[in-house]
């Protein structure tokens, strides 16, 4: 990209602050500035730019969830199927660990956080430790994918490296960066954190899913038959990732499982297949946030995937 494309681009959308100390930057700084400017998906500023605009949130209904008293009853069956499918590789796991310690008064990657009294004792250790319960009961790892921050990346795969992933395979283990997203105003013009650079912060835990796709990580998803992505943060070590009864339950039961029968893969054809719940919510919200430009094509192009999807999965990858 040159000088006239990129200032071309940043009228176009209200941006051309960013260049405006043009004149004073050396020629690497020129290049990386410009660099940035070809990277940005300036779509995303738009919901701040029409942010009164009246959005159509389309329709709401309850979810039909799955009661303690249901769980109870079929625990057994549940946790049999959920066991099932993890030893057939069906389940993987994303922790969401790109932030900082910082509001805990620690200088470093959240999950490094040292919580032991009497012995160290690491977040990320407490979390490796809860999902081996689940992988030691069943025979078998699973892939776990850690996704973090331009800020904390490498910090995380040394301290992982050190502590030799906690006696987690490291085959099983891939690190991706969340995408970054620019910091703007009430007006939505984006900021300089310097004369040439664009100020970025991490898109937040809600970008994990885009942030795969780009990094590459949804291929060895696909490459490994997984079909669930259990989704949890690195703030709560007493969570119990990859549950086999959470697993199965709400998707058996969708899929009208009776008298502990599985259900049909061949009952409804394809072209029929309703977008389960979690699927729907996610397009929906897609579509609604991001109906501008590539992530408008991105959206739809992710829900006709997802029409086609199998069925009884509540959070498959497309």
């Amino acid at each position: 990209m040159n000088y006239e494309t990129a200032l071309k681009l940043c009228k176009e959308n209200g941006q051309e602050q960013l260049l405006r100390f043009w004149n004073e930057l050396s020629e690497d700084e020129r290049e990386g500035l410009l660099a940035q400017i070809g990277e940005l998906d300036f779509s995303l500023t738009d919901i701040l730019a029409n942010r009164g605009e009246i959005v159509k949130r389309g329709e709401i209904t309850p979810i039909r969830a799955v009661t303690i008293a249901e769980t109870a009853r079929k625990q057994e069956l549940y946790r049999e199927k959920g066991l099932a499918a993890i030893r057939e590789g069906k389940l993987g796991a994303v922790l969401l660990a790109g932030g900082q310690g910082t509001r805990l008064g620690y200088n470093g990657p959240k999950g490094t956080l040292n919580i032991g009294e009497t012995r160290d004792l690491y977040i990320f250790e407490c979390l490796i430790r809860n999902l081996q319960k689940v992988t030691d009961e069943a025979g078998c790892t699973i892939p776990l994918y850690i996704m973090t921050s331009d800020k904390n990346n490498d910090e995380t795969v040394a301290f992982f490296e050190e502590h030799d992933y906690f006696g987690y395979p490291k085959e099983d283990v891939k690190f991706f960066v969340q995408d970054m997203a620019p910091s703007v105003d009430y007006e939505g013009k984006m900021y300089l954190e310097a004369k040439d650079r664009i100020s970025l912060s991490p898109n937040g835990n809600g970008g994990w899913y885009a942030s795969m796709g780009k990094k590459g990580i949804l291929d060895d998803v696909r490459k490994r038959g997984v079909e669930w992505l259990n989704i949890f943060g690195v703030d709560n070590v007493l969570q119990q990732i990859a549950d086999p009864l959470f697993l199965v339950a709400r998707p058996l039961e969708r899929d009208g499982l009776r008298h502990g029968q599985p259900p049909s893969r061949e009952r409804v054809p394809p072209t029929k297949r309703a977008v389960p719940v979690a699927q729907r919510l996610v397009v929906r919200v897609q579509e609604q946030h991001l109906d501008h430009g590539r992530a408008r094509d991105r959206s739809h192009q992710a829900a006709e995937q997802h029409q086609g999807g199998r069925p009884g999965r509540t959070r498959q990858p497309e």
